[in-house]
Formats: structure tokens, sequence, C-alpha cells
């Protein structure tokens, strides 16, 4: 019995009776996936590369917008499976969308990456020490801020018990660089997670934007905020 190809290389086209190619069926699922309607627009011209931050840090392919779309419409033809360096691909990705504001054909990137994930979610059994550490973090841990809390201090004090050694680099920025702040007021939203870990944060930014005759002040955490 001949053995299957590996689970990271293309499907080959099935061949019917009279010899000619049909198409594989489709690596995605149901009704929430990738439609070519939306991945079709990609032209291809890289300009998204030098906007993407995981493809400025691998310099891969395979981890840029281009790249990931190309892996979407190879899993939606049934020419690629999806298998774990699709989905290792996918997971990469920031989601930040910073590449649909230089793409010249409007392509949403963030909608075509959000339903792969959908499909990855549905169809695809990652490892059991991935699903145990996801279900902890996404169920157990975020959506409990005084949990966050408690992680956060058991992290903090792992941090200062000489156990491992973090060397923290002052960003000199300065805020009168061009560009960094452009309005006479802002408010700094402090959510969940930064309040957590870094409790002073954002009212030292406010009060260097004050310094900087900016009218700026730090919002004060909302439980029911955190909730919706």
């Amino acid at each position: 019995m001949a053995a299957a190809p590996p689970a990271s290389q293309p499907v080959p086209p099935r061949e019917t009776v009279a010899g000619e190619v049909a198409p594989a069926p489709s690596g995605f699922l149901g009704s929430e996936r990738p439609e070519y309607a939306d991945y079709s627009r990609c032209i291809h011209c890289g300009l998204c590369l030098n906007q993407c931050p995981t493809y400025r840090l691998w310099h891969l392919e395979a981890d840029s917008p281009r790249g990931r779309i190309r892996q979407m419409m190879l899993v939606d033809q049934g020419r690629l499976k999806l298998s774990d360096s699709f989905v290792t691909h996918i997971d990469r990705c920031l989601d930040c969308r910073a590449c649909e504001t230089a793409c010249p054909s409007g392509v949403e990137y963030g909608k075509l990456v959000e339903l792969a994930r959908t499909q990855i979610e549905k169809n695809y059994r990652r490892p059991l020490v991935s699903r145990v550490l996801r279900d902890f973090v996404y169920r157990g841990l975020l959506p409990y801020p005084r949990l966050i809390v408690a992680a956060a201090r058991l992290l903090r004090f792992y941090q200062r018990s000489g156990c491992v050694s973090i060397s923290v680099r002052d960003s000199r920025r300065s805020l009168a660089e061009p560009g960094f702040c452009a309005c006479s007021g802002c408010a700094i939203a402090s959510g969940c997670c930064p309040r957590s870990t870094r409790r002073s944060s954002s009212a030292s930014l406010a009060r260097r934007f004050q310094r900087r005759d900016r009218d700026a002040h730090a919002l004060p955490f909302s439980r029911a905020a955190s909730r919706k």
C-alpha cells in the first residue's frame, strides 16, 4: 500500500475515467471560508511585504500577506492540505492589517485571515499541549481581570527572584518626533492587561503628553467594558 504524501505537500489532482483531470475537493468546509471573490483581488505586487512585521522579521514569503493568501488559495483549490505548515503560517499573522493600507487592490486581508482561522478551529486538531494552553489562556485567564493581576504578580515575583535575568531597554524616543501625536487632546485607555502588568504606564504617558502641552488623561479601567 503506497504511503500518503506528506501533509505539507500539494495534493495532486484526481484523474477521471476518461483521463481528464478533475479539480480536487476544497480543503475548506462550511460556509465561513475564504472566498475566491476576496483572495482573487490580490495581484501579488508585493507592496504589502514591507508593511508586514512577520515578513520583516523572518523574510519568508510564506509569512507575508501575499504568501498567506497564496496558501489560502491552494487549500481552497484542494492543492494544499490544512496541514501543520499552513496552520503555523496563519497563526504567526498578527492581524494588524497594516498591509491593507498599502494594497492597491483593496484586498480585505484581515477578513481572509479571520475566515482561515475559523476553518482551522473547526477542521484542524491541534496538538494536546497547544489545546490545553490555548484553552487556559483564552477561556480561563483573559476573561477574568483578577486572574490576570494574579498571573502578573507571579510573573513579576519570578522576574525579581533572581531566577531569570531580563534586561529592559528604555526607549528614548521623543514625543516631539513628527507624526507621533498631532492632536490637541487625547485619552489613553488602560485595558485589562496593561492595567495588570504596567499599572503606572498610562499615567506616566499622560504626564509626558502634558509636559508637551497636550491635554491628555488616563481613562480608568472599566470592568463592564472588559466584558463587552
